[in-house]
């Protein structure tokens, strides 16, 4: 398990805001029934009511009509009544704590997964603050959940880190390069400017330098390059970290309030979409 390195900022300040394009670096209750009343009847007393069941009796004990009829067996099975469904309880409010996209986009995903996408970008501190949280949420994603990251490009320098993210996801090495990317930035303060300096960086960490570089302009990082800058059109990302459910929904750090409560709103948007 990698040891992420947080700023000193605390997260709540950070959630204040996320970097956007203008940064450059970076029952009622039924009523009860009324009680109706008997009409009045003649009563008898008990010694009248008394002598009165002693000759039924001897009547019938006299004519052979006195056996005991057997009752009728209960029927064994107890049906409970079924309760309606409950519905789906929800936390989280639309136009609070998420924003519902109408209409809703297409996502890149099988029809039977639900996706969650990620947009960040490298050099935004919120986004690496976001981080560590990404990582405890991936450790315990359900099943049915795709989760996408989408290198968001707000400058020059965030679209070289963009072709560098696609390129080690073509080579599928993203586990080796994705966080050292962030902490070189964010800690070691190199802003990664240069393709050289992004090898520089990741070759002794086991990445072939040639895979690398023949990888990094090639017709398959320029073809996610685009797919990016499309799916960030079409959910009109402005500012990072965002993460988008399914193509319907758009939330972020600063609507949840924590980096905490993010992952509540995530989750619980991946229920509503389960049940649909």
């Amino acid at each position: 398990m990698r040891r992420f390195i947080l700023p000193a900022v605390s997260v709540v300040l950070l959630l204040a805001a996320g970097c956007s394009k203008n940064d450059t670096d970076q029952p009622t209750a039924q009523p009860a029934a009324t009680e109706q009343q008997a009409p009045a009847e003649q009563v008898s007393t008990p010694a009248e009511t008394e002598k009165a069941v002693a000759e039924v009796v001897e009547d019938a004990v006299e004519s052979g009509e006195g056996e005991a009829t057997p009752e009728p067996q209960a029927n064994k099975e107890i049906r409970l009544a079924q309760p309606a469904p409950a519905p789906l309880a929800t936390r989280f409010v639309a136009g609070k704590h998420y924003t519902l996209l109408n209409p809703a986009q297409p996502t890149s995903s099988a029809p039977d997964q639900i996706e969650v996408a990620e947009f960040f970008m490298y050099t935004c501190p919120h986004c690496y603050t976001f981080e560590p949280f990404v990582q405890t949420y991936l450790a315990k994603k359900p099943a049915d959940v795709n989760f996408i990251r989408v290198p968001t490009v707000f400058n020059q320098v965030a679209q070289l880190h963009a072709r560098a993210f696609y390129t080690a996801e073509v080579m599928g090495i993203l586990e080796t390069t994705h966080y050292p990317m962030f902490k070189a930035i964010h800690v070691d303060r190199n802003m990664l400017t240069s393709e050289e300096a992004i090898i520089s960086l990741l070759t002794p960490l086991g990445v072939d330098e040639a895979e690398f570089r023949k990888n990094f302009n090639s017709f398959a990082v320029d073809t996610k390059m685009r797919q990016g800058a499309t799916m960030a059109r079409r959910f009109q990302i402005s500012s990072v970290p965002n993460v988008i459910v399914n193509g319907k929904y758009l939330t972020g750090g600063a609507m949840a309030g924590s980096y905490e409560t993010l992952l509540e709103i995530i989750e619980e948007l991946v229920m509503i979409e389960r049940t649909r």
